[in-house]
């Protein structure tokens, strides 16, 4: 008997099987190598979707830090401004107390307080160098010095004030 023409038969099946598991494997490995690029592209495209919500909010974040730190100093230099002009005001009023008609303003700021205290009221006529008057009767008080004026001359003002920092 002969079996070469039946090894060949075995061998030219072998060799198809290897063929077509071959196909097989490159066909898997084709689909899979697609289904990667597919995955890949996925994953990029969800990281640069996340990385740029991240960067929204991180900008988003820092806009808002600006602002904060931009009316921090507008607030800082409004307070200066407020500050200077109420130094200049005492300056000023300090100022009357070396002018002739100084006298006529103690004397009227001193009836002001007795008209408010009363006739009985103690008075402290320029007190520690401030000018003016400061009265006390009882538990009430009165403070006409200078600077307690210009205070209240300042106060006064109220939101036109801010003309000093436009």
């Amino acid at each position: 008997m002969n079996v070469e023409p039946l090894g060949r038969l075995v061998l030219e099946r072998a060799h198809a099987e290897a063929e077509a598991a071959l196909a097989d494997a490159e066909a898997r490995g084709a689909a899979d190598v697609e289904r990667l690029r597919e995955e890949t592209a996925e994953a990029l495209e969800r990281a640069r979707r996340e990385g740029a919500a991240a960067g929204e909010l991180e900008a988003g974040r820092l806009r808002a830090s600006a602002r904060r730190e931009a009316r921090r100093r507008v607030l800082e230099a409004q307070h200066a401004a407020y500050d200077e002009f109420r130094l200049r005001a005492h300056e000023a009023v300090l100022a009357l107390r070396a002018d002739e008609a100084y006298g006529a303003l103690l004397a009227d700021l001193s009836a002001a307080a007795r008209t408010a205290l009363g006739d009985a009221a103690a008075l402290e006529v320029d007190p520690d160098g401030l000018g003016g008057v400061r009265a006390s009767a009882g538990a009430r008080s009165v403070d006409l010095t200078l600077p307690a004026l210009a205070d209240g001359c300042i106060e006064a003002l109220g939101p036109r004030v801010a003309e000093l920092w436009r």
